[in-house]
Protein backbone atom coordinates (compact mmCIF):
# COMPACT_ATOMS: atom_id res chain seq x y z
CA UNK A 1 0.00 0.00 0.00
CA UNK A 2 1.25 3.52 -1.14
CA UNK A 3 -0.20 6.84 -0.52
CA UNK A 4 0.90 9.99 -1.70
CA UNK A 5 -0.44 13.86 -1.70
CA UNK A 6 2.02 16.91 -2.79
CA UNK A 7 0.44 20.18 -2.25
CA UNK A 8 1.79 23.41 -3.80
CA UNK A 9 0.38 26.96 -3.72
CA UNK A 10 0.70 29.52 -5.85
CA UNK A 11 3.61 32.07 -5.04
CA UNK A 12 2.00 34.65 -2.09
CA UNK A 13 2.60 38.17 -2.42
CA UNK A 14 2.32 39.69 1.10
CA UNK A 15 1.40 43.12 0.24
CA UNK A 16 1.61 44.61 4.11
CA UNK A 17 4.53 42.76 4.12
CA UNK A 18 5.95 43.62 0.22
CA UNK A 19 7.75 40.16 0.04
CA UNK A 20 6.86 36.88 -1.78
CA UNK A 21 6.51 33.45 -0.54
CA UNK A 22 5.81 29.81 -1.64
CA UNK A 23 4.31 27.15 0.32
CA UNK A 24 5.20 23.83 -0.15
CA UNK A 25 3.33 20.35 1.13
CA UNK A 26 3.87 16.57 0.99
CA UNK A 27 2.37 13.59 2.73
CA UNK A 28 3.20 9.34 1.82
CA UNK A 29 2.42 6.42 3.68
CA UNK A 30 3.98 3.14 2.50
CA UNK A 31 3.60 0.04 3.63
CA UNK A 32 7.42 -1.49 3.55
CA UNK A 33 6.93 -4.51 5.35
CA UNK A 34 4.17 -6.70 6.70
CA UNK A 35 4.56 -5.61 9.95
CA UNK A 36 6.51 -1.91 9.04
CA UNK A 37 4.40 1.08 7.98
CA UNK A 38 6.35 4.48 6.98
CA UNK A 39 4.44 7.96 7.24
CA UNK A 40 6.36 10.88 5.81
CA UNK A 41 5.39 14.76 6.27
CA UNK A 42 6.99 17.19 4.72
CA UNK A 43 6.28 21.28 4.76
CA UNK A 44 8.81 23.94 3.32
CA UNK A 45 7.82 27.83 3.19
CA UNK A 46 9.65 30.53 1.64
CA UNK A 47 9.64 33.78 1.76
CA UNK A 48 11.75 36.83 0.19
CA UNK A 49 11.46 40.53 0.86
CA UNK A 50 10.92 42.66 -2.79
CA UNK A 51 12.49 45.53 -1.67
CA UNK A 52 15.88 43.47 -0.80
CA UNK A 53 15.82 40.24 -1.95
CA UNK A 54 18.79 39.04 0.02
CA UNK A 55 16.60 38.90 2.30
CA UNK A 56 15.36 35.72 2.04
CA UNK A 57 13.91 32.76 4.39
CA UNK A 58 13.32 29.44 3.88
CA UNK A 59 11.89 27.07 7.10
CA UNK A 60 11.47 23.26 5.96
CA UNK A 61 10.05 20.78 8.26
CA UNK A 62 10.14 16.84 8.13
CA UNK A 63 8.40 14.51 10.20
CA UNK A 64 8.81 10.77 9.98
CA UNK A 65 7.14 7.91 11.67
CA UNK A 66 8.03 4.58 10.96
CA UNK A 67 5.43 1.98 12.87
CA UNK A 68 6.65 -1.66 13.85
CA UNK A 69 5.40 -4.76 15.50
CA UNK A 70 7.69 -3.53 18.21
CA UNK A 71 6.51 0.09 18.12
CA UNK A 72 7.05 3.27 16.68
CA UNK A 73 10.03 5.25 16.04
CA UNK A 74 9.31 9.42 15.36
CA UNK A 75 11.61 11.58 13.46
CA UNK A 76 11.45 15.15 13.59
CA UNK A 77 13.81 17.64 11.98
CA UNK A 78 13.25 21.17 10.84
CA UNK A 79 15.63 23.98 9.06
CA UNK A 80 15.75 27.40 8.84
CA UNK A 81 17.60 29.26 6.53
CA UNK A 82 18.00 32.76 6.64
CA UNK A 83 20.23 34.91 4.58
CA UNK A 84 21.34 38.59 4.67
CA UNK A 85 23.36 40.86 2.15
CA UNK A 86 26.80 39.32 4.52
CA UNK A 87 26.18 36.21 5.47
CA UNK A 88 23.85 32.72 5.21
CA UNK A 89 22.40 31.71 8.99
CA UNK A 90 21.36 27.71 8.96
CA UNK A 91 20.03 26.05 11.91
CA UNK A 92 19.09 22.38 11.78
CA UNK A 93 17.17 20.14 14.51
CA UNK A 94 16.87 16.75 14.93
CA UNK A 95 14.86 14.53 17.38
CA UNK A 96 13.95 10.89 17.59
CA UNK A 97 11.64 9.39 20.02
CA UNK A 98 10.96 5.73 20.41
CA UNK A 99 7.73 4.62 21.73
CA UNK A 100 6.82 8.18 22.79
CA UNK A 101 10.20 8.89 24.98
CA UNK A 102 13.40 11.00 24.05
CA UNK A 103 15.86 8.75 22.93
CA UNK A 104 18.06 11.56 20.49
CA UNK A 105 18.46 15.19 19.92
CA UNK A 106 20.68 17.17 18.50
CA UNK A 107 21.22 20.89 17.07
CA UNK A 108 23.64 22.40 14.42
CA UNK A 109 23.94 26.27 14.02
CA UNK A 110 25.86 27.64 11.51
CA UNK A 111 27.19 30.83 9.49
CA UNK A 112 28.29 31.09 6.04
CA UNK A 113 29.99 34.41 4.49
CA UNK A 114 28.07 35.11 1.47
CA UNK A 115 30.56 35.40 -1.26
CA UNK A 116 29.16 36.34 -4.35
CA UNK A 117 30.31 36.29 -7.88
Amino acid sequence: MMFASLSCEYPTHDVMRDRTGLKLYRLDEVKASADMTVKTESRLEVWSDNRNPAATTAIGQHFRTITRADGTINIDTSANVRSTEDAIHVALDLEVRLNGLPHHQRRWVETFERKLL
